[in-house]
C-alpha cells in the first residue's frame, strides 16, 4: 500500500551505517517503561547480542554526541533536500539552560539549581543546551549540549567563620576585618570590559558554540545557513552578544519590561568636550506614535508593535534594533515585552517570529525529561552522566526527525513521541513472541 506508514525502514534509513551501533539502544529507549536505569534498559534491549555488561561500558566510555547529532542531522537535512526544500535556506541556533530534578548526593554535578518549573531552587543537575531551530517549520533538533558544573568552593570560602561557644571577646575583634578606606585606591588602573571576567554560563556557552561551528563547517555549511542565536532574558546581555558576534551571529533576546533605552543623540555638536551620544530616554507609557508599526484588536484586546532602530542600551557596546510589544485589555494595559537584536536590518516580524520559535527548545527539554531518562537516570559517575544527557538529547532529536518526515509524506498524520514508543514496544513483544521456544513447542488446548 503506498499510503502505509513503513516506521521502522524509516527508521532504518534515518541511521544508516554510521549510527548503526545505536540501533539496539535507540530501540531500548523507545521501548522502555518505568525506572531509567542500566538494568532496565538491558530488559528491554533488542537482539540477544547486547548484554547488560555491554551497556555498562557503552554508558562508561566517552562519546562525542554532537558529532553524532550533526551526522544524523546532515543525512536527513540531504535526504529531504530534493524532496522538501523548505528545509532549506537560513535556520537559527537557540540556546537555553534546564535543569533535572534529582535526589541524593552522589551524582556528577549534582547542586542547588532554579527551575522556572518548579519556581524555586531544587537539587538538580543543570544542562546547556544548543539546538538548531527552523523558525518555518518549527523543527527544533538538539545538537550540542554540556553539563554545567559550578564550584561551590568560592562560596564557602567567603562564608563567615563559625565561632566557638568558649571564644572570648578579644578573640572575636581579632578575626574581624580591618576596615577598608572608601574611594579608589591609589594607583589602581582602569579596567576595560574584555579583561572583566565573565559567568561560568557564558563560558560554558562560548565553549559549545565553538564546538558547534566546528561540526556545522563539517558536516552542514553546504545545506543550510545561520544568522541568528536566539536565547531568553538570561541570555539578553552585552556577553552573550559579543560572543555571537564572534562567531558571525545576531543575537535575538528580551530585556527587562524597564530596561533603560535611550535615543540616539541628534542634536548639534557644541564644539566643547566630547560629543553627546544620548538622547532622550525612552518612556514607555508615552511611546512615540510614529514607532507604531500594528495596532490589532481581536476580541476586545488591543496588541500595539512599535519598532524602534538604532536604539542605545548603557550595558552594550552596540546599538540594539528594538520591538516593543503592549497589550491592551479596557482599561488595563500590561508590562511592556521588549524584544532586541544586533541585527539593525532586521525588520520586528523577523525578530517576534524568531523569538516566538525560540520556544521550541522547552518542548526538546520536556521531551527529554519524560520520555529519556534527564530527569530520573540512576548513573552517578562523570561519563555515565554525561552519556546518559548526551544520549537524551540524541533520543529528541531522532524522534523528531521521523515524526517530520512521516507528516511530510502524511500530512494528516499527526504523530508523537508516545506513538513511537508504542510501536518499539510492539515491536518488542513481537521479537520476544517468536524468538521464544517454549511458545513454539506449547500444546494450546483444542476446541470442541
Amino acid at each position: 500500500m503506498e499510503n502505509e506508514i513503513n516506521i521502522l525502514a524509516l527508521y532504518q534509513n534515518i541511521l544508516g551505517t554510521k549510527l548503526s551501533y545505536l540501533s539496539a539502544l535507540t530501540k531500548s529507549y523507545w521501548a522502555h517503561t518505568g525506572k531509567f536505569s542500566l538494568t532496565n534498559l538491558h530488559r528491554w534491549i533488542f537482539g540477544p547480542s547486547t548484554g547488560l555488561r555491554s551497556i555498562e561500558r557503552f554508558f562508561a566510555t566517552p562519546h562525542d554526541w554532537g558529532l553524532s547529532s550533526a551526522e544524523l542531522i546532515s543525512s536527513f537535512l540531504y535526504r529531504l533536500s530534493k524532496s522538501f526544500s523548505g528545509l532549506l535556506g537560513y535556520w537559527v541556533v537557540a540556546v537555553d539552560e534546564t535543569v533535572g530534578k534529582k535526589a541524593g548526593h552522589a551524582t556528577h554535578g549534582i547542586g542547588l539549581h532554579y527551575s522556572s518549573k518548579d519556581s524555586k531552587v531544587i537539587k538538580s543537575v543543570a544542562v546547556l543546551n544548543l539546538s538548531l531551530l527552523h523558525v518555518g517549520t518549527k523543527l527544533s533538533l538538539p545538537i550540542c549540549q554540556e553539563q554545567l558544573l559550578f564550584n561551590t568552593s568560592e562560596h564557602q570560602g567567603k562564608s563567615k567563620k563559625k565561632l566557638n561557644k568558649v571564644t572570648t571577646l578579644s578573640s572575636v575583634e581579632t578575626l574581624r576585618e580591618t576596615p577598608k578606606k572608601a574611594g579608589r585606591p591609589k594607583g589602581s588602573k582602569n579596567k576595560i570590559k574584555e579583561e572583566v571576567e565573565i559567568a561560568y554560563t557564558f563560558k560554558v556557552l562560548e565553549q559549545i558554540l565553538s564546538s558547534f561551528f566546528l561540526l556545522f563547517v563539517q558536516y552542514l555549511s553546504k545545506i543550510i545557513q545561520i544568522r541568528y542565536l536566539v536565547g531568553d532574558g538570561g541570555f539578553g546581555n552585552n556577553t552573550v552578544a559579543k560572543i555571537a558576534q564572534n562567531q558571525n551571529l545576531h543575537l535575538i533576546s528580551k530585556l527587562q519590561y524597564n530596561a533603560a533605552l535611550y535615543f540616539p543623540f541628534a542634536g548639534e555638536y557644541s564644539g566643547l568636550g566630547r560629543p553627546k551620544e544620548y538622547g532622550n530616554k525612552i518612556d514607555y507609557k508615552n511611546l512615540p506614535q510614529d514607532a507604531l508599526v500594528k495596532n490589532q484588536t481581536i476580541d476586545g484586546v488591543t496588541y500595539l508593535i512599535y519598532h524602534f532602530k538604532k536604539m542605545i542600551h548603557k550595558s552594550f557596546d552596540m546599538p540594539l534594533n528594538v520591538v516593543v510589544l503592549v497589550k491592551i485589555n479596557g482599561d488595563k494595559k500590561s508590562r511592556p515585552t521588549i524584544l532586541f537584536s544586533t541585527d539593525l536590518n532586521a525588520n520586528d516580524q523577523t525578530i517576534i517570529e524568531h523569538y516566538h520559535a525560540r520556544f521550541q527548545i522547552e518542548f526538546n527539554f520536556r521531551d527529554a525529561r519524560e520520555f529519556f531518562g534527564l530527569s530520573h537516570f540512576k548513573n552517578i559517575k562523570q561519563n555515565q552522566v554525561k552519556n546518559t544527557i548526551g544520549f537524551a538529547f540524541f533520543m529528541v532529536t531522532i524522534s523528531n526527525i521521523i515524526r517530520f518526515e512521516i507528516k511530510v509524506k502524511h500530512p494528516n498524520c499527526q504523530l508523537s513521541i508516545q506513538d513511537l514508543k508504542a510501536f518499539f514496544r510492539a515491536e518488542k513483544y513481537l521479537n520476544e513472541l517468536l524468538n521464544n521456544p517454549e511458545n513454539k513447542s506449547h500444546d494450546y488446548p483444542q476446541v470442541g
